[in-house]
C-alpha cells in the first residue's frame, strides 16, 4: 500500500497495486472482497493499480470459471467480463468502501463505512 503516509498516520492517496486478473475482476465489480492483513488507515479515494506482470491465460480462465460457479449458486449467469487485464496502470479509484473487521478468533465484526 502506497499513499504519502506512515505508521499510523492517515493516507491522502493510497494505491492498492494488485496482480492480474484480480485487480480488473475487482475494478468491474466481480470480485467484491479483498482481504488484506494490514490496518488501512483510508480516507477519501483508494486508487487500484495493476501490476506489471502480465496475467497468465491459464489463470484469467480459471479466475472467470471460477467466478462464473460462484456467481450460479446464486443463479446470475449473465456476467460480462473485461475484454482485457491491463498492466503497469491505474484502473480506477474508489470511494465508499466497506471495511470488515476480523478477530484474530475469526469473528467478524459489523460492516463499517471506510471514512470519506
Amino acid at each position: 500500500m502506497r499513499g504519502g503516509g506512515s505508521g499510523g498516520a492517515r493516507l491522502r492517496n493510497p494505491c492498492l497495486t494488485m496482480h492480474q486478473p484480480w485487480a480488473s475482476l475487482l475494478v468491474h465489480g466481480i470480485k467484491r472482497v479483498e482481504g488484506r492483513s494490514w490496518p488501512s488507515p483510508l480516507t477519501g479515494r483508494l486508487w487500484i493499480h495493476a501490476a506489471s506482470k502480465v496475467p497468465d491465460p491459464d489463470t484469467v480462465k480459471a479466475m472467470e470459471e471460477f467466478y462464473r460457479e460462484i456467481y450460479a449458486l446464486d443463479g446470475i449467469t449473465n456476467i460480462t467480463f473485461p475484454h482485457h487485464y491491463p498492466v503497469s496502470r491505474l484502473l480506477v479509484a474508489l470511494r465508499g468502501l466497506m471495511r470488515l473487521n476480523v478477530s484474530e478468533g475469526g469473528e467478524q465484526s459489523a460492516p463499517k463505512r471506510w471514512p470519506e
